[in-house]
């Protein structure tokens, strides 16, 4: 966005300064004006298209571009420049085309390795939804998900994964997010709400969110734990009232005790997984297993000594 603005205001001022400049001394003045006038137009109208701004400019000066190359071609005989014009044109067009051609295929990629990354999201969590429903049958399940997760496609992948996987084995009683208050002092809230929850939410948020939903005895967080997670109240309750807790995706590296002693368990990447580009297997867990391992009371110690726990 700041090169085309920058663009546009500068052809703004420069085609008007240059027309009263010149318009006594130069008979093209008003063409050369024209001409800046039009490329702060494009810019202005490539300014409107979001995230397609400049495709959109591209796209549009490659227009002018060619319509000037074939105009320049048209006169070589009647002016003197118009080769060179033409030739200058060109250039503009064959720049033109090699951005919009390399803009189409890194976002052609970009799209393809998101949408692969969703799939394997997709399949860890029917897996963790498979293994639930297998661990905890007849539970009522809170699902503890970002503030407005319905604009998450991440999310959304995440939530139809364990819905999938868990069937009807498991009633989903809630989906809920931690509600963090607003500091005091804060001038700018919207900013604070752009930070990642993991590093605004403290236990007595998280605490309180297990409160408003006393019903449900299987916490199943998307968004991981608080950063102070020993102060959460869910350690010290009885163990017949205590939910049981699964956590996706999540940060375990304070969390081997807590596992090791049944509290919870942790879908997370494998020791040494290895990434690739390639697609993801169809069948959800040959996708599982290239990637992702649940952590359990049965197999916490396995994977000791891999940099996955604080010593």
């Amino acid at each position: 966005m700041g090169f085309i603005l920058v663009v546009g205001v500068a052809s703004s001022v420069f085609g008007s300064f240059y027309f009263r400049k010149k318009v006594d001394s130069d008979p093209n003045a008003s063409a050369k004006s024209l001409g800046f006038i039009i490329l702060a137009v494009v810019c202005g109208v490539s300014l409107l298209f979001g995230k397609d701004k400049t495709m959109a400019f591209a796209s549009q000066v490659m227009f002018l571009a060619f319509a000037g190359m074939i105009y320049c071609a048209r006169k070589q005989r009647a002016y003197a420049n118009a080769q060179s014009a033409a030739i200058f044109f060109f250039s503009i067009v064959l720049l033109c085309g090699i951005t919009i051609l390399s803009i189409t295929f890194l976002s052609n990629e970009t799209e393809k390795l998101i949408a692969n990354e969703m799939k394997f999201a997709k399949a860890a969590s029917i897996i963790l939804g498979r293994d639930l429903a297998k661990r905890y049958p007849g539970r009522k399940a809170l699902i503890v998900v970002e503030k407005n997760y319905e604009k998450s496609n991440r999310q959304k992948e995440m939530i139809e994964g364990l819905k999938d996987g868990m069937g009807s084995k498991i009633e989903i009683g809630a989906m809920d997010y931690v509600k963090v208050p607003i500091p005091e002092g804060v001038k700018n809230p919207e900013e604070i709400e752009m930070m990642p929850m993991w590093e605004m939410m403290r236990a007595e948020h998280f605490d309180n969110l297990l409160k408003e939903h006393p019903e449900c005895n299987l916490v199943i967080s998307l968004i991981g734990l608080p950063y102070d997670v020993g102060e959460m109240s869910i350690w010290t309750m009885d163990e017949n009232t205590r939910p049981k807790v699964a956590l996706l995706f999540a940060d375990v590296h304070a969390l081997k005790r807590a596992i090791d002693a049944d509290y919870l368990i942790a879908l997370t990447y494998k020791p040494g997984v290895k990434f690739s580009e390639d697609p993801a297997p169809k069948d959800p867990q040959k996708a599982f297993d290239q990637r992702y391992i649940i952590l359990t009371k049965d197999n916490v110690k396995s994977v000791e000594g891999n940099n996955m726990f604080m010593e």
